[in-house]
């Protein structure tokens, strides 16, 4: 809601209660497609500014602190100056906000779906499914937390093979309880009604998990 001043030869300013920030708030993974950003010119190795002007109503707003090129590691300070004295700016928790790198590789991680294994497949050869990447999740509390799990590939570096082969390239992921086996079978599958694969760069799904151990 918000409420309008009306004072003779004024125009009309709105009074507008400041966004506070989400107790959610995610990790930016990447900018997709028609998705609003700002960003700076890496012009300089020793500061970085944008000047901007946004309404009250905008916001909360991630910011991405990054260099030109991976792998550099170097002190940085962040500042934020604004006409406006309610500003509130928090660091995201990498433990509540954790994001681990990896990779497909033919031949040794690219498993495929779990169309490629003995249920499905006569061929031991065939049996792929198990060699995709693995991660074991725990959870500290004993609670049943949500959890949100993304799967993110870049969009530049997979345009091409998205459009010679849009089936083959869809993705998504399974979450299983922890087993000291590799044979894992569909009926132990957490997210079996939330598990899809599509052809978009990015996949979320938020799983109800007991604190447990998960992969």
């Amino acid at each position: 809601m918000s409420s309008t001043k009306k004072e003779k030869g004024n125009d009309k300013i709105p009074d507008f209660e400041p966004p506070c920030l989400d107790e959610h708030l995610e990790r930016k993974l990447q900018v997709l497609p028609n998705e609003w950003y700002q960003e700076t010119r890496y012009i300089s190795d020793e500061v970085s500014a944008l000047y901007a002007f946004y309404q009250p109503t905008q916001g909360p707003f991630i910011i991405v602190p990054s260099v030109a090129t991976p792998d550099v590691q170097i002190a940085f300070s962040l500042t934020i100056f604004s006409s406006h004295d309610a500003i509130e700016v928090e660091q995201l928790q990498d433990s509540m906000n954790v994001v681990i790198p990896s990779k497909w590789i033919e031949f040794k991680t690219a498993g495929g779906s779990h169309l490629y294994d003995k249920e499905f497949e006569q061929k031991s050869d065939n049996f792929t499914w198990v060699n995709n990447p693995q991660f074991l999740l725990k959870l500290e509390s004993r609670d049943k937390l949500p959890v949100k799990i993304t799967l993110s590939r870049p969009e530049k570096a997979w345009k091409k093979a998205i459009g010679l082969d849009l089936v083959g390239c869809m993705i998504g992921f399974y979450v299983f309880p922890f087993m000291t086996s590799t044979n894992f079978a569909k009926d132990h599958v957490i997210n079996k009604e939330g598990c899809k694969f599509v052809p978009w760069n990015e996949v979320s799904e938020t799983v109800w998990l007991e604190g447990n151990e998960f992969s």
